[in-house]
């Protein structure tokens, strides 16, 4: 049974706990969604630990480590909005229980057929839907093959940063050489680097959706923003990307 195994470490958000607790106090005193998601960001590892847990003690291989991570961060929101700071205990040691219910809950809440909709598949699809809900209708062969170009370059881009998540729950794709291998680790980490100069609404959402596996719907509550504009900007984002990495030679994937 495969289990999630860990790419090399990221840099990860913290706060000294004065700075955490002014945070508590921002959000809940003043209701401040920038220190809302500030929250979000500081305890989502914590959140993904729990469901790489739960994932590995599964029974079963109808749901992916997707579903266990959408799970958690909704158990993750929903601690995050009922916490009482002024309480004895931590916010993980009140979020813990929280966000495994919220696991459990979902798993079983899950019917037979979404059961065989996989996350991953859910994921894939919103991501099409985002490049191509878009498109204009052309009647010139060269305008729709450009369009249809666009979109599967996009997609293209999106299996390289994903490539580069800290959780890969699927066995890795086997190369035919060393050399290969290295050269699309070199190739997932100059798209890595691009993602850092993006805007920060557009970065925002290419993090959360491909380093930590969330749906444009988690998304949206996180950034409190609609789905369709959370997919919009994921639209934007990989636009920006593919003509960013059309500067960079050996980023053959923009052509």
């Amino acid at each position: 049974m495969p289990t999630p195994q860990k790419a090399p470490p990221r840099k990860k958000m913290d706060f000294p706990a004065e700075e955490e607790a002014m945070l508590w106090r921002r959000w809940r005193d003043e209701n401040d969604a920038s220190a809302r998601e500030a929250l979000i960001l500081l305890h989502l590892e914590f959140a993904k630990m729990l469901a790489a847990k739960c994932f590995a003690g599964r029974y079963g291989d109808e749901l992916e480590f997707a579903d266990y991570m959408q799970f958690a961060t909704v158990g993750l929101l929903e601690s995050i909005d009922r916490y009482d700071p002024a309480s004895q205990a931590s916010f993980r040691t009140f979020s813990a229980p929280r966000i495994n219910g919220a696991m459990l809950d979902g798993v079983a809440r899950l019917s037979e057929q979404q059961r065989q909709i996989s996350a991953r598949q859910r994921m894939l699809a919103e991501r099409a839907e985002s490049l191509t809900g878009s498109m204009e209708s052309k009647e010139g062969t060269d305008e729709i093959f450009e369009q249809l170009a666009g979109v599967a370059i996009g997609l293209a881009l999106g299996y390289m940063l994903e490539g580069s998540s800290m959780y890969q729950v699927q066995e890795p794709v086997s190369m035919n050489s060393a050399y290969t291998n290295v050269e699309v680790r070199q190739l997932q980490q100059q798209v890595r680097s691009l993602v850092d100069m993006l805007p920060e609404r557009e970065r925002s959402v290419i993090k959360y959706h491909y380093l930590n596996h969330l749906r444009f719907e988690a998304i949206a509550e996180i950034l409190s923003l609609s789905k369709g504009r959370v997919s919009q900007l994921h639209k934007n984002a990989l636009d920006l990307l593919r003509k960013e990495a059309g500067k960079i030679s050996s980023c053959n994937i923009a052509w």
